[in-house]
């Protein structure tokens, strides 16, 4: 949640911006990437609630992943022919106007 919040909070231009996500996560204990701290009702302005139609989660049961490289992969095909791609790994804290 962190990550995919700093890259649209701190995107100069964040309604050009596309979030797709491989969330490897341990049902029960971990918290999904795309579930926003509060509820979007409460709390609507929230990047997670703001930007939700630019963000894509495919979601993996982490004991079953098979690993890093395969879960880039997997982010890899979700690629829709964005002018410009790239892959970032979780607990990334993006700089200010990152996307100029």
């Amino acid at each position: 949640r962190d990550t995919v919040t700093s890259i649209f909070s701190r995107a100069k231009h964040p309604e050009r911006v596309r979030v797709g996500v491989v969330d490897q996560i341990v049902v029960g204990e971990d918290g999904s990437c795309d579930a926003p701290y509060e509820p979007c009702g409460e709390k609507p302005d929230q990047e997670i609630c703001k930007y939700r139609s630019q963000l894509d989660v495919f979601q993996v049961d982490a004991p079953l992943s098979i690993g890093p490289v395969f879960a880039r992969h997997l982010g890899h095909r979700m690629y829709r022919g964005e002018y410009y791609y790239m892959q970032s790994d979780a607990h990334v804290t993006f700089v200010q106007d990152w996307d100029e």
